[in-house]
């Protein structure tokens, strides 16, 4: 993207996968990626899916598993770009971020309130001698 792509373009070999859900998983992974970035992707697979996959996702053509045959849509390329082609770093940061901050609001919690939990037993396992039906 950073160099102005306007279609993406996979050419892919499935075979490796045999009969499996690989891919089935690997359009799935297709159609994100021409969501997040609002582009058309075409996905040539020698033994998997082909498939023309629209800028929001959906599939505008495919070719099942094993099936040869063309496929041919109409798209126009785009040039706009999504935040996350902008800024591709910013969802994990934001992710990381988040995570850190919810570690540390545990760690205040339970620093305030001597690690029990609101019900006031702690979290406190019993000694198993204790269990019923428990011998020795």
């Amino acid at each position: 993207m950073r160099r102005g792509a306007t279609l993406l373009v996979t050419v892919t070999n499935d075979a490796w996968y045999g009969d499996s859900a690989a891919p089935r998983q690997h359009l799935r992974a297709a159609r994100f990626r021409a969501a997040e970035n609002r582009r058309w992707l075409a996905r040539a697979a020698i033994t998997g899916i082909s498939a023309l996959v629209r800028p929001d996702g959906s599939l505008a053509a495919e070719l099942e598993v094993g099936r040869e045959g063309t496929l041919l849509v109409e798209a126009a390329g785009r040039d706009d770009r999504t935040p996350y082609s902008r800024a591709p770093w910013l969802v994990p940061a934001l992710c990381f971020a988040i995570t850190g901050l919810a570690g540390c609001a545990a760690r205040h919690r339970d620093a305030a309130t001597g690690g029990r939990t609101s019900s006031g037993s702690g979290g406190e396992i019993p000694p198993a001698a204790s269990a019923p039906g428990n011998v020795g």
